[in-house]
C-alpha cells in the first residue's frame, strides 16, 4: 500500500485499534499507543487511535472489557480453568469492541485499519463486507501461525523467521513486511558496568530480562523460571 508523494495527495486515513488499550498495559496495548505517537506527525497520514477504555489522545469504543468480566461473578469459576476463562473473556472483549467500532468505521471511513488482536481483525473483515467498505486491514503478527493471518491484506511480521514461516506455509511474500514494533530509546547516562553495580550485579553475572504478563498459561513464565533455575544449578 504505497503512499503517494504528490503535494496534492490526500493523506491516508489510518485507524490504529486496540480493544485492550485503556484497560490493561501489556504488549499489544503499549505497542499500539507507541505507533500512534510515532506516526501522528507524519503529514502523509491522518492517524486516529481507538481504544477499549479511556486513554490519552484515543477515541474510546464501547466494549465489555475482559477484566470487567473477570471481576464479575463469572470470575468465581476461575479456579476451575483459569486459562479457558481468560480466553473466553478476551474473546467477548474483541467481539463487543468490533460491534462498537462499526459506527466509527461508517462515519470516519478509514483507508487502513491496523490491528494486533486476531479475532478483532476477523470481526473487522466481516464488518467490511457487511458495510461494503474498502479499507485495508494490516495485521501486526507476533504469535499467530500462518493459517490464522493469511486472509488479511497485509501482515506486519516482527521477525524474518516469521516471514519465512509464512512463505513456507504458502502466504504470498508480497503481502508481508518485516517491521518490528516501534520502541523509543534513550541512551542511559551510565555505562553498562555502572548500571550493573547500581542494580547490585557483578560484572560476570548472567542477567535474564523478561517483560511479559505474570502468569503460567499465556506467557509460560513458569517454563522460563524453571529453565533458568536448571541452568543456574548446572553452572
Amino acid at each position: 500500500m504505497p503512499m503517494s508523494a504528490g503535494s496534492h495527495a490526500r493523506p491516508i486515513k489510518l485507524a490504529l485499534v486496540s480493544c485492550g488499550l485503556g484497560h490493561v498495559q501489556r504488549g499489544f496495548e503499549i505497542a499500539t499507543a507507541r505507533w500512534h505517537a510515532a506516526l501522528s506527525s507524519d503529514p502523509r497520514l491522518r492517524v486516529k487511535l481507538f481504544s477499549g477504555g479511556a486513554f490519552p489522545d484515543a477515541e474510546p469504543v464501547w466494549n465489555i472489557a475482559r477484566d470487567r468480566l473477570l471481576r464479575s461473578p463469572l470470575g468465581a469459576v476461575r479456579s476451575l480453568n483459569a486459562p479457558r476463562l481468560w480466553r473466553f473473556c478476551y474473546r467477548v472483549e474483541q467481539h463487543t469492541f468490533g460491534l462498537g467500532f462499526i459506527p466509527k468505521l461508517w462515519s470516519w471511513r478509514p483507508d487502513v485499519v491496523w490491528v494486533q488482536d486476531l479475532l478483532l481483525g476477523r470481526v473487522l473483515a466481516s464488518s467490511r463486507e457487511l458495510l461494503r467498505l474498502k479499507f485495508k486491514i494490516v495485521f501486526a503478527n507476533s504469535v499467530f501461525p500462518p493459517h490464522d493471518y493469511r486472509a488479511f491484506d497485509l501482515i506486519q511480521q516482527m521477525h524474518p523467521d516469521a516471514l519465512a514461516l509464512g512463505v513456507r506455509a504458502g502466504v504470498d511474500a508480497a503481502k508481508m513486511r518485516v517491521l518490528p514494533h516501534y520502541v523509543p530509546y534513550t541512551a542511559p547516562a551510565e555505562s553498562p558496568r555502572e548500571l550493573r553495580r547500581e542494580m547490585q550485579f557483578a560484572d560476570d553475572d548472567w542477567i535474564v530480562v523478561c517483560v511479559a504478563a505474570w502468569n503460567s498459561y499465556q506467557k509460560r513464565l513458569d517454563y522460563l523460571i524453571e529453565e533458568a533455575a536448571d541452568c543456574a544449578i548446572h553452572l
